[in-house]
């Protein structure tokens, strides 16, 4: 069996914590290397804005990443939604049926089943 972490009364299974670390590693590795070289690695806003604070980048470079990043997120965002949003109804491979759709409108909206 996996060990497990635990913190503020909570136990994640590291066998599984593990994996999706290494995925996000991986995926940002990749980014980096395959758009490293056109925008200097600018994925995150916060870096945009440390390369304006120390003056390595203009305002207008540092809004035109800003919004490349945005229209990049609602791209990506639109595409999982349009891959998803018709879940609800299927049966999984294990063969429960899915209730609801894997995702709400937000990262901090209630699970609509909890009371």
């Amino acid at each position: 069996t996996a060990e497990h972490l635990t913190g503020q009364g909570a136990s994640v299974d590291v066998g599984r914590v593990l994996p999706i670390a290494i995925c996000f590693g991986v995926s940002i590795l990749a980014m980096a290397y395959s758009i490293g070289h056109m925008s200097g690695g600018h994925m995150n806003p916060g870096v945009s804005l440390m390369m304006f604070f120390r003056g390595q980048i203009s305002m207008s470079k540092m809004m035109g990443y800003w919004v490349a990043q945005f229209l990049g997120a609602m791209l990506a965002s639109a595409l999982v939604w349009g891959s998803c949003s018709d879940m609800q109804g299927r049966v999984t491979a294990s063969g429960s049926e899915i209730s609801r759709t894997p995702f709400t409108l937000g990262a901090t909206t209630l699970n609509p089943e909890i009371s």
